[in-house]
């Protein structure tokens, strides 16, 4: 598996996303599971 594909399991896992649809767009806070605890939660699973 590469470094990309585990960032992005690692973003999928932690926010609860459906799919990988979309990923590459995704902004801090741009969606509702991404605020200040969602992200330590992405920080850990990094």
């Amino acid at each position: 598996m590469s470094n990309f594909e585990k960032y992005k399991s690692a973003f999928v896992t932690t926010f609860d996303m459906e799919n990988e649809n979309g990923i590459e767009q995704l902004k801090y806070q741009s969606i509702e599971a991404w605020d200040s605890v969602g992200h330590m939660g992405l920080v850990a699973a990094l």
